[in-house]
């Protein structure tokens, strides 16, 4: 699999932190919880900066814009750290630089597994989860397949997105090959 510039991808994280154990605890599939994603983040060559950029919405920083390579050197310690071809709007997404992580989103994640009915959640205007921002860049794909409004969309269902399609790979060895040019120059 070769990262193509004009294509965007979901970098998806396992993270070994409590804010990520508590969205896998609420991320209810059959997938294992030490493989569950709890984070996931866009990825894609920026024309301008000529590199290949990482946005997400992340709990220490709120929505931010980073290189590929300090986003890895932050994250390389995760036990695992993948990547699929899925299609956003970095021009969206972009939009969205600045706003705040909402935390609010993961007790909400909480209380739907422990009182299964819909609730209202917070519009995106207070802050955006990680999942919701992709969901909300995404011309609604995923929440039209799965059926959910993009503020209830968490990391495991990029994953297992990608996981149907056959289409996740490790992107840390990927890096370590010489198939990757231009991370950032």
């Amino acid at each position: 699999m070769d990262l193509l510039k004009g294509q965007t991808y979901i970098l998806g994280v396992v993270g070994n932190g409590v804010v990520s154990r508590t969205i896998q605890d609420f991320s209810d599939c059959k997938i294992p919880f030490r493989e569950r994603w709890s984070h996931v983040a866009g990825l894609f060559w920026h024309w301008t900066y000529n590199c290949w950029c990482v946005v997400e919405s992340h709990s220490d920083t709120g929505v931010k814009l980073r290189t590929l390579t300090d986003w890895i050197s932050i994250n390389i310690s995760k036990p695992i750290i993948q990547c699929f071809q899925y299609h956003f709007s970095p021009r969206l997404i972009l939009s969205y630089l600045g706003k705040p992580y909402a935390f609010i989103k993961i007790a909400q994640f909480a209380r739907d597994v422990v009182i299964p009915f819909p609730s209202v959640l917070p519009d995106s205007k207070i802050g955006v989860f990680c999942s919701e921002l992709l969901a909300l860049c995404d011309n609604e794909i995923i929440t039209k397949e799965l059926n959910k409004d993009a503020k209830t969309i968490r990391p495991v269902d990029f994953q297992l997105k990608g996981q149907g399609d056959n289409l996740i790979f490790d992107i840390i060895n990927y890096l370590h090959t010489d198939s990757v040019h231009d991370i950032c120059v």
